[in-house]
C-alpha cells in the first residue's frame, strides 16, 4: 500500500488491511506493509474488530513512519509471539489505543523503531495490558516512549522491561 494522501482538508489513508466489525479465531500471519504515515492494520467497524496479529508489519519510507496498529472504539487487538512492528521514519506510533478498546502486546512481540516515535498511544478509557515486549530503538540519538495513555488503564506483566539502541 503506498502514502497517506493529503489532498486540502481530506486525508486519505493508506491502510494495508482492514477488519470491519469481525472476530478473527485465527491468528492473521499476513506480512502488512505501509508507506508514508500509512496505517499497517486498522481493527474497526461499528462495534469493532477481535484478533491475534503474529505477522510482520512495515510502515513508513525512510523519512516519516506511520501506524503500525490502529485499534478502534469497540476492538480488541493481540500483538502476539513472533509479532513484529517496523517504524520506517520517524514520528511513528507502534499501536494507537481509542478509548474502550484494548490492546495486548505479547511476549515474544516486537516493535523496531528507525527514529522517535510512540510504542503504544492509549486515549481515554482505553486498555494496555504490556507483557514485557520488546521496543528497540535501532537509530543513534532517536527517542522512543514505550507508553503514552490519556486517562486508560496499563496492565504490566513481566519480569524486565528493557529499551534498547540497536546501534
Amino acid at each position: 500500500v503506498g502514502d497517506t494522501v493529503v489532498n486540502g482538508s481530506d486525508k486519505h489513508y493508506g491502510v494495508a488491511m482492514y477488519t470491519g466489525d469481525q472476530n478473527i479465531s485465527t491468528p492473521v500471519t499476513n506480512k502488512l506493509t505501509a508507506g508514508m504515515n500509512g496505517v499497517g492494520l486498522y481493527a474497526g467497524g461499528n462495534t469493532g474488530s477481535t484478533l491475534k496479529y503474529n505477522g510482520e508489519i512495515t510502515v513508513g519510507n525512510g523519512a516519516a513512519a506511520g501506524t503500525g496498529i490502529f485499534v478502534k472504539n469497540g476492538s480488541k487487538v493481540t500483538l502476539d509471539s513472533g509479532g513484529k512492528i517496523y517504524l520506517n521514519g520517524i514520528n511513528g506510533v507502534g499501536v494507537y489505543v481509542e478509548g474502550n478498546a484494548e490492546f495486548t502486546f505479547g511476549s515474544g512481540s516486537s516493535m523496531i523503531f528507525s527514529g522517535s516515535g510512540i510504542g503504544i498511544w492509549g486515549e481515554n478509557g482505553s486498555v494496555i495490558n504490556d507483557s514485557g515486549a520488546g521496543i528497540i530503538n535501532s537509530s543513534a540519538g532517536a527517542f522512543v516512549i514505550r507508553s503514552r495513555l490519556a486517562n486508560g488503564v496499563i496492565n504490566i506483566n513481566a519480569p524486565g522491561i528493557v529499551l534498547g539502541n540497536g546501534s
